[in-house]
């Protein structure tokens, strides 16, 4: 399989902005889907960083950086 790399121009920008949201964009060719592109990406990192946060103890989720130092340096972390 061949890589091809498809400059961004007016037509393209709008794909590439929707995608950026993580919509998915879909190509078709006499009304049959061709291609379906997502930002698999950016779902998995949001993912590991939702799945990061959950183990925070609720201690530690404060609002400031020195609330923050305060509460790590009480819970001993």
């Amino acid at each position: 399989m061949e890589r091809h790399e498809i400059p961004v121009d007016d037509r393209t920008q709008a794909w590439l902005d929707a995608i950026e949201r993580g919509d998915e964009v879909v190509l078709t060719r006499d009304g049959r889907v061709v291609a379906e592109i997502k930002a698999t990406v950016r779902e998995s990192i949001a993912a590991a960083i939702l799945a990061a946060r959950a183990k925070i103890p609720d201690a530690l989720k404060v609002e400031d950086a020195a609330a923050l130092v305060r509460a790590m340096r009480d819970e001993g972390f």
